[in-house]
């Protein structure tokens, strides 16, 4: 069982809600492999005895491990990661691929970041901070213009 914790209503886990954005990250990965949009150069993918067909396999798998997931007759991550052959290609296609998410959920976590506060200003923990943060900005923003 996870944390969660009750917002707005809403029970969150941190563990759970990050299955709302794994279609956009999978799709990024795609993106990355079918335009050769990686963060390394076709060098780095010789230097690890790898390919762009070999990348997409194991994003293939990876979504098929996401797939089992759900699925009922695997009961553990260890029977779904087996289940998937996520782990059975090469090293350097696996590296490459969690290397790129991981870039991603960056790019995810620096988003979140922002969208989370104003201005620079930590995270609101409430819509009423929101609402006072606005108010605050509202008011020296026509400060300034008298």
């Amino acid at each position: 069982m996870s944390l969660q914790a009750l917002v707005g209503g809403r029970a969150v886990s941190t563990a759970r809600d990050v299955a709302y954005h794994f279609g956009f990250v999978l799709n990024e990965v795609a993106k990355r492999v079918t335009k050769g949009h990686w963060p390394t150069n076709s060098e780095s993918l010789e230097k690890l005895g790898t390919n762009s067909d070999e990348i997409a396999k194991v994003t293939q798998s990876l979504c098929t491990f996401m797939e089992k997931s759900i699925d009922p007759n695997y009961r553990t991550m260890q029977e779904a990661l087996e289940g998937s052959s996520l782990f059975d290609h090469s090293d350097g296609a696996t590296i490459l691929v969690f290397a790129t998410i991981g870039i991603i959920e960056s790019g995810v976590f620096f988003s979140g970041i922002r969208d989370a506060s104003i201005l620079g200003n930590q995270p609101l923990a409430s819509q009423r901070d929101l609402i006072e943060q606005a108010r605050t900005l509202l008011d020296e923003f026509i400060r300034k213009k008298e």
